[in-house]
């Protein structure tokens, strides 16, 4: 048969699988189709980052400890733990039997390892910032410290101690995140850098091993023989499709080629008689780039903020957001309490016109310009965020006489520019990634600029400057202090030690006294303007009425097929 040919009925027989949903390579009777829509790069637990990662690796790894329905920490390998008196040292004693999937036993070096990995000073993974309160974390983070000085040892093979350096009361949850995996030194070591890249360079520990990894099509999963509980192991299969998009999951869902997935909004009223489960989980932020020098002034930045007039889009909004001055979504928990019913005395930003232009003309004379220098806003072109992007715009210009380009992007061009730290102002979404908001709080903080005034005169651009003010046509400018331009007026560092001193502090009470705290935290970084929130959103995922027993929780990717089955 000519090449071509073979080539045509390759792809054709790939769209029939998919369409039919059945015939898969391992397919079982029981097999429950979920669509993610989007490939997956890598698997390296200690150094994932997207929902999808998260998705497959809770339910091929598992950790210490795991979430149970309500979003609480309970124990997984550990089969019990103690705490010390003093609240910092965490003894976990691990249940008898673990096994990887390839058989060999897994042991409480294998936590030691990993969290070492976590803190290679190499190349440390940006989750380890999250792991802080571990003892000597913030040394070695700064290289004063080798990863071999972190406060965490076995004592033997089943019993593993870590050491905090300051108590912690969400430390046990973060051992339910992907960081927090176990890793084998030896099967790490023998991938040679390859580890998690690829099904041959990876071990698993879950109720479920990935048995198929087809990089634009799907993955497949099934449940792991070596799983130390059998009463718990799952018994259906499952398979991730990577084919459609999106958008596309509520067609699939009405046509029977997909058991479920995330859906859009618009599509609810189309899937009655579907199980839909909703969460607030994410806020819509206004952030401004930290390394520009106009952005470090605080004037500057909190007159655009309070310059935001909500009730302009209020009758514009659809359901699924909610206009709102506060940072944190009604999701977050803390304890299994609502952070939002704790913090109800967080004042957020309101419109004050007066007020914010101000405060904005102020930054401006003490820059010596006579405008902002040219900027852009990138927003997602999905949904309503672009129209809703272009009620800030028109305010500006109203209210501030500034304008402010808008750039709508796809989401893969949004998020590249973002990390490039290729844009001048966006509006962020940024979702919880556990139930209680220090995770969040601390994602946010990145938004606060790192360089210091000293450092960023030069970023003013002269063109912009005004002239009347300069040493050429001021005969009172006699000294060279005298004629150099005015800094930004900025209190960052001081906000950047109260932070981490709000966020540390938040970690060692109950939960009342943890929402204070982080009340606090979300007020500073309000009040100083470092960002502005606009709306919440919500998120759908959707269910056939044929499958039963998906667990959905607020965090995206934390979707648990364990229990799932066929009805």
């Amino acid at each position: 048969m000519n090449s071509w040919k073979v080539r045509v009925y390759s792809v054709l027989l790939t769209l029939l699988i998919f369409l039919t949903g059945c015939s898969l390579p391992g397919s079982d009777d029981n097999l429950i189709r979920y669509n993610i829509s989007v490939n997956v790069d890598n698997l390296d637990p200690q150094y994932i980052s997207t929902a999808n990662e998260t998705l497959l690796i809770l339910n091929c790894f598992e950790g210490l400890m795991k979430l149970d329905a309500s979003g609480q920490p309970i124990a997984a390998l550990a089969e019990r733990y103690t705490l010390s008196e003093d609240k910092q040292v965490y003894t976990f004693y691990l249940r008898e039997g673990l096994k990887w999937s390839d058989g060999e036993p897994l042991t409480a070096g294998d936590f030691v390892f990993a969290f070492r990995r976590l803190f290679n000073p190499d190349s440390p993974s940006p989750n380890a910032r999250d792991f802080r309160s571990m003892e000597n974390a913030d040394a070695i983070l700064s290289g004063q410290l080798a990863a071999s000085r972190l406060g965490i040892r076995a004592l033997d093979s089943r019993t593993l101690e870590i050491r905090l350096a300051e108590p912690d009361s969400f430390f046990l949850e973060l051992l339910a995140t992907p960081a927090a995996m176990p890793c084998r030194e030896d099967f790490f070591l023998s991938c040679n850098g390859r580890y998690g890249l690829s099904l041959k360079f990876l071990l698993f520990n879950g109720p479920y091993v990935m048995t198929t990894w087809k990089s634009g099509r799907y993955i497949g999963l099934r449940p792991n023989e070596e799983y130390y509980d059998p009463l718990s192991l799952p018994t259906a299969a499952v398979n991730l499709y990577t084919v459609r998009p999106a958008e596309e999951n509520a067609q699939l869902l009405l046509e029977d080629r997909c058991d479920g997935g995330p859906v859009l909004f618009e599509d609810l009223e189309s899937l009655e008689g579907f199980s839909t489960i909703s969460f607030q989980n994410t806020v819509h932020l206004l952030v401004f780039n930290p390394d520009m020098a106009v952005f470090q002034d605080n004037d500057i930045r909190l007159g655009m903020c309070t310059a935001i007039n909500r009730q302009l889009f209020q009758s514009d909004i659809p359901d699924n957001l909610e206009i709102t001055n506060l940072l944190i979504p009604p999701a977050a928990a803390i304890l299994g309490q609502s952070y939002r019913s704790l913090a109800n005395r967080v004042t957020g930003l309101v419109y004050q016109r007066d007020e914010a232009k101000g405060l904005f003309e102020t930054g401006l004379n003490r820059l010596e310009l006579s405008k902002l220098p040219r900027s852009s806003m990138i927003c997602l072109e999905t949904g309503q965020h672009r129209f809703l992007a272009g009620y800030l715009q028109r305010q500006w210009q109203k209210d501030l006489n500034l304008y402010i380009n808008l750039e709508p992007l796809s989401e893969e061009k949004f998020y590249s520019r973002l990390s490039r730290g290729d844009y001048q102002l966006a509006i962020l979404p940024v979702s919880l990634d556990q139930s209680n908001p220090r995770t969040m709080l601390t994602r946010i903080a990145q938004y606060l600029p790192d360089t210091s005034p000293e450092e960023t005169e030069e970023e003013v651009p002269e063109e912009e400057r005004e002239t009347a003010n300069t040493a050429d046509t001021n005969p009172n400018a006699s000294s060279e202090e005298d004629t150099q331009p005015p800094q930004p007026y900025s209190t960052t560092e001081a906000d950047k030690e109260a932070l981490e001193l709000y966020l540390s502090l938040a970690g060692s009470g109950g939960a009342a006294e943890a929402a204070q705290w982080f009340a606090k935290a979300e007020e500073l970084l309000l009040q100083r303007g470092y960002v502005a929130p606009l709306y919440f959103e919500s998120h759908y995922f959707s269910v056939s009425p044929h499958v039963s027993d998906i667990h959905f929780t607020p965090y995206p990717g934390w979707i648990s097929f364990q229990e799932a089955k066929k009805k």
